[in-house]
């Protein structure tokens, strides 16, 4: 049984690839709100995205050509998100190394958080895509995309964690991401690991490092059949360990020298 459920952003960069692997993906729970996200960007030009998304011309070229690309027809054997997403997070996971009863753990524990889809499971099926949650574009009226997408994602976790035992969120997200679905504390309990490396007699968040170190907790949880948020404090991967001194309430300091 699946008890805690851990939050990861997505990552930029795409690779799409297709692994030798015989697993079948899903559709994303949101796939009609992405449809009507990219309906709205499909009616911008190169110069609108650019500005919009900060990104220069060579990229809003590629953006623009994702877009128009983009539908809702899955065929079940698409390349799952959690092999796709190419950031420091997805290298410290390391899925690609992933058995097939790992990717089905990891499927159940494990949701990304994305400004099109809302909250994807790690096996659900890519479609190349680029957007951020803090993209400041109003969705049909919408103030950004925080409000469109107002209580859906935190409603869809808390479905998640229903038949959960210990109902515990474990916020590997970052803050802009996190934003989307912060009112969930009121909901449940959230442990926010934090990871910081020595720099004289001080500890201090790298964040090139954190971000690597949030991805291979997702894999410690996966590859350790972790259940109980408690023995989260036992994480060792790359010389961390849990920093007592440094935690305070269900903010989770892991330390390394």
């Amino acid at each position: 049984m699946i008890l805690v459920i851990a939050l990861l952003s997505p990552a930029k960069t795409l690779d799409l690839t297709k692994p030798n692997l015989n697993i079948e993906t899903s559709k994303p729970i949101f796939i009609s709100e992405a449809e009507v996200i990219m309906n709205n960007l499909k009616e911008l030009e190169i110069q609108d995205l650019c500005p919009l998304m900060k990104i220069s011309e060579d990229l809003g070229v590629q953006t623009f050509t994702k877009i128009q690309d983009w539908n809702t027809i899955y065929y079940g054997d698409e390349k799952p998100f959690v092999l796709s997403f190419k950031g420091e997070a997805y290298r410290g996971l390391n899925a690609d190394d992933f058995t097939k009863e790992d990717l089905e753990f990891c499927n159940d524990s494990l949701r990304i958080l994305s400004g099109l889809y809302g909250a994807l499971k790690p096996l659900d099926g890519t479609k190349a895509y680029r957007l951020e949650m803090g993209t400041k574009i109003s969705i049909d009226g919408s103030k950004n995309l925080y409000d469109f997408w107002g209580n859906k994602i935190m409603d869809s976790v808390l479905k998640d964690l229903e038949n959960h035992e210990e109902k515990v969120i474990i916020n590997l997200a970052s803050n802009e991401y996190y934003k989307s679905i912060k009112k969930i504390e009121k909901k449940v309990r959230v442990i926010t690991p934090v990871f910081k490396e020595r720099k004289g007699i001080e500890y201090k968040v790298v964040t090139v490092y954190a971000k690597k170190a949030r991805g291979q907790m997702v894999r410690y949880i996966t590859k350790n059949r972790i259940t109980k948020s408690e023995d989260l404090k036992n994480f060792d991967l790359d010389g961390y360990e849990f920093n007592e001194r440094l935690s305070e309430g269900d903010t989770w300091v892991f330390t390394r020298d």
